[in-house]
């Protein structure tokens, strides 16, 4: 069961791997394609570990399970934290370039949610980061701006918290010591900075 529960994980991540360089060539990529593609790129290795050390520990099949479903949940919930950190975190405690997603031309749930709120102007700028596969270092508190007059900073923090809430209802089985250990990683990794 673990090295099914490996292989499996890892066939994911290459699939999600693969699809993620398919929506750089693409100019078309749905919000829901986007969550799928980081469920596997991202959800599916913290969805494997999770699994794997249940598995290990002796877990029963139901907890097996609920470690599962809390590791897929927490890796979305971190892939859209990163992508909102990568607008709002302070570059030095981040340790990346702010904006650099949008430099880079990527689809990230902020993009994908502000395109398909946007409307006359605003969108005809959205457009152009696809036409042009990213814009320049100077342009990113304008983007940035769009963002916040489209709410999607807060759509993004909504996310965030709906998947962190859902992987911590699917641990509701375990005892009370392993929910805490599991709550304070939840919340060490979605209230990070970095």
């Amino acid at each position: 069961e673990v090295i099914s529960s490996f292989t499996q994980g890892l066939i994911e991540v290459c699939e999600g791997q693969s699809l993620d360089t398919d929506f750089e060539l693409r100019k078309n990529v749905s919000l829901s394609e986007y969550i799928v593609m980081i469920k596997k790129k991202t959800a599916a290795m913290a969805e494997m570990c999770c699994r794997i050390g249940a598995l290990l520990g002796g877990g029963t099949r139901t907890q097996v399970n609920a470690m599962g479903n809390y590791g897929l949940n927490l890796g979305i919930a971190f892939q859209i934290q990163d992508d909102l950190l990568d607008i709002i975190a302070d570059e030095k405690e981040f340790g990346k370039t702010i904006g650099g997603d949008l430099v880079e031309g990527k689809k990230t749930f902020l993009f994908l949610k502000a395109l398909e709120k946007s409307y006359g102007e605003d969108r005809k700028k959205l457009l152009k980061v696809i036409e042009k596969k990213g814009i320049r270092r100077n342009q990113v508190s304008g983007y940035k701006m769009i963002y916040e007059k489209l709410g999607v900073l807060d759509d993004a923090r909504r996310e965030i918290k709906g998947y962190t809430q859902k992987a911590l209802r699917s641990i509701n089985s375990l005892n009370e010591e392993n929910k805490k250990i599991f709550k304070w990683l939840a919340d060490s990794l979605i209230y990070r900075t970095s």
